[in-house]
């Protein structure tokens, strides 16, 4: 009795398995204080994290491209294919704090950032301006934008306020990671260019909350040339933006479960008549 009960049982979670409807989870949608992690290199932290907070995920995407999948149990770099050809290098994604001492934000603060294995000094602005640009940005401008230049002891930046469609946001551009987080309470997105001493860092934050705040922030080991370098940034960040690109890429807020497509209804139902027999055959040995 005890065997026909747990063939039951298999039968029966094997059905369930069966008709489950796959599960995608986009990574965009994850706000910063969902997760609490602190390595900085932390791939598998980060699915672990993820996979123990839902009951069962099969595809996680960015954007809606996948970056692991159930199978394979790996994340794979969506932002490669994308970079590649501008940086000429595989970009490794990373979900993790700040990799900076110290950091003003915290060190319990998730920053959603991508590495790269190029060194700044390498990153001319020719690159800089078609990495920009196969991100989906370009020179057509701002719409009903004003300028807000400030200067704080020999850190500066520069923000750019505007709207998309009467929708607000701003663009910070900085020469230092701490003034960032003077905006961080109100900002949707936030992109940062920053510089260590061999790594460039893209850091994207996502908040709700309020309009959408592209950053980009220049870091060097010492200041000599900051100041030039910084409003040759503002120029060209000023001539590069896109009103609508960005505010497209990073709104996406909530988590998503798939919905069956009619493939997978169809095998589902094709299932269940297979198993009635054996279910019947099984119910008939309790009875009898």
């Amino acid at each position: 009795m005890r065997i026909l009960f747990g063939a039951f049982a298999l039968l029966a979670h094997g059905w369930c398995l069966a008709t489950r409807p796959n599960v995608t989870l986009d990574i965009a949608s994850i706000q910063p204080h969902h997760f609490k992690v602190t390595e900085e290199n932390i791939n598998d932290s980060f699915l672990s994290k993820i996979l123990s907070s839902h009951n069962r995920i099969d595809t996680i995407v960015c954007n809606g491209k996948p970056i692991w999948k159930a199978s394979n149990n790996r994340v794979e770099c969506f932002y490669a294919k994308v970079y590649s050809n501008v940086l000429n290098s595989a970009l490794v994604v990373n979900y993790g704090t700040l990799p900076t001492k110290n950091s003003p934000f915290g060190d319990n603060e998730i920053a959603y950032y991508v590495r790269g294995p190029h060194i700044w000094n390498q990153v001319s602005y020719q690159t800089f301006h078609a990495l920009l640009v196969e991100m989906g940005w370009n020179q057509s401008g701002l719409v009903n934008v004003s300028l807000d230049v400030s200067q704080l002891s020999d850190y500066t930046f520069t923000v750019f306020h505007g709207d998309v469609e009467n929708v607000p946001f701003s663009i910070f551009v900085g020469t230092d990671n701490y003034r960032i987080t003077r905006v961080l309470d109100y900002c949707t997105g936030i992109l940062v260019f920053d510089k260590d001493e061999v790594f460039t860092d893209a850091m994207l934050f996502f908040d709700k909350t309020a309009p959408a705040l592209l950053c980009v922030s220049y870091i060097s080991a010492d200041r000599t040339g900051r100041k030039n370098l910084h409003y040759e940034l503002v120029d060209m960040v000023w001539r590069m933006v896109n009103k609508d690109k960005f505010y497209s890429k990073v709104i996406e807020i909530g988590t998503r479960e798939k919905e069956p497509t009619k493939t997978q209804t169809k095998d589902a139902m094709m299932v269940v008549p297979g198993l009635l027999p054996i279910f019947t055959m099984l119910l008939l040995c309790i009875v009898g």
